[in-house]
């Protein structure tokens, strides 16, 4: 039934027990943020404008690039808990721009032209902005770098959420790439294969993710929404240095561990559709009905002593070290 969100709870609450247990794992999106935070800044606040759409497409490649390479870094270290082995980030950084990288070229061009197409889109379809926002302070950086920078529209919206969803299906194509090691075509057809097989699934992590992500903001949120009051009625509400010091870093952790739910709910799909498969093939090889949904095999749990990861093509280790198709 789809108003149920047993499955995908499941999933989302492994992905906090994980975190718990092994706060490294934040530790690949924390590096993108130091990165993705100044490039929006500077964009917004100091762009002179000059070659927008050749400087947005760079921008967003490189947001592309680096969110794709955290992901394939998480996956190596889940990788490395379902093996038994200790979480090596030196191992897991190397296998994912050695190894991984080539065959995810292809998918990070193509997400890259569909996330630019996108922010195309909605740049034509957006409101004016209010020029005020432009004036760089703690305050508007802050909104900007949280993305609650603008005024809410249904069309923003719109494409924000085709953005999201476009990103979690490349978070759901990557582990082909990074655990079956398939090659830049065949990981594509692998992932969506995947997504259409699951789609009641892949929708409901992507509304519990949202939820998840509003609620995380939440504090943010209301934070510039009792300063906006306040300067409505007259108060000039400001914050000290510190207090902004202490809204950028919760806006920080904020980003990366939304960012890091959606790639581990994808990441656990995968892995669950895998036990799925492989317990379908297994019944058919006995002459029996294998199980017809997820709901039918047991949840993969990256903190037990069972491999899930074992359920891959006896070949698939192999593959991560071939040559790109």
């Amino acid at each position: 039934m789809f108003l149920s969100i047993k499955n995908e709870k499941a999933i989302l609450n492994s992905s906090f027990v994980l975190f718990s247990k092994h706060p490294k794992v934040l530790v690949p999106l924390l590096l993108v943020w130091l990165v993705y935070a100044p490039f929006i800044l500077w964009y917004k606040f100091y762009y002179d404008g000059s070659n927008n759409l050749l400087v947005a497409f760079g921008i967003i490649a490189l947001f592309s690039f680096i969110l794709s390479m955290s992901c394939s870094v998480l996956l190596e270290m889940i990788e490395d808990l379902e093996t038994g082995k200790p979480i090596s980030l030196i191992k897991a950084f190397g296998h994912s721009f050695l190894l991984n990288f080539p065959r995810a070229l292809f998918l990070i061009l193509l997400w890259t032209v569909v996330w630019f197409l996108l922010a195309v889109l909605q740049a034509i379809f957006s409101k004016k902005k209010d020029e005020n926002s432009d004036e760089f302070n703690a305050e508007n950086a802050a909104r900007a770098v949280a993305g609650m920078d603008g005024k809410f529209s249904v069309s923003a919206a719109f494409f924000d959420a085709l953005k999201k969803g476009v990103r979690m299906l490349v978070f759901l194509i990557l582990p082909a790439i990074a655990w079956e090691g398939k090659g830049p075509f065949s990981s594509v057809k692998r992932g969506l294969g995947i997504f259409r097989t699951n789609l009641a699934s892949f929708s409901k992590g992507f509304l519990l993710t949202e939820l998840t992500s509003a609620l995380i903001f939440l504090p943010v949120g209301l934070l510039f929404l009792s300063l906006g009051l306040l300067r409505k009625v007259g108060i000039p509400a400001q914050l000290p240095t510190e207090a902004w010091t202490v809204v950028f870093i919760y806006i920080a952790f904020a980003w990366s561990f939304s960012i890091y739910l959606e790639q581990m709910f994808c990441a656990e799909l995968y892995m669950w559709h895998l036990k799925w498969e492989s317990a379908v093939k297994v019944a058919k090889e006995k002459g029996r009905k294998g199980p017809t949904s997820l709901s039918q095999v047991k949840k993969p749990c990256l903190l037990d002593e069972v491999n899930d990861l074992m359920c891959l093509a006896p070949n698939a280790q192999v593959a991560k070290t071939a040559t790109v198709e």
